[in-house]
């Protein structure tokens, strides 16, 4: 695959995170990215993008982390629970 593609590519993940709205998928399209553009990267020796993207996926993994195990609590939690007046101040 020429590297120009993949950047594009990488790209146009970045532009369907902008268009997801709930938060797992939104964290896997961005992983996603991540990986597309440090391939992008180092195919081209950019590495400002190396930096920036080898940066951004540990944060993008544990933010996907955090809201899976948030689906998971709010999946076995019942609605009457998850309302704000039920939490501690």
């Amino acid at each position: 695959m020429d590297h120009e593609l993949l950047g594009y590519f990488a790209a146009s993940l970045v532009f369907a995170t902008f268009c997801t709205r709930r938060m797992v998928p939104l964290r896997v399209t961005a992983i996603s990215s991540n990986m597309a553009f440090l391939a992008y990267g180092c195919l081209g020796h950019l590495w400002p993008i190396v930096a920036l993207h080898a940066l951004l996926l540990p944060v993008n993994c544990a933010r996907l982390r955090g809201a899976c195990a948030a689906s998971a609590a709010s999946v076995s939690t019942p609605a009457i629970f998850r309302t704000s007046a039920w939490r501690p101040h």
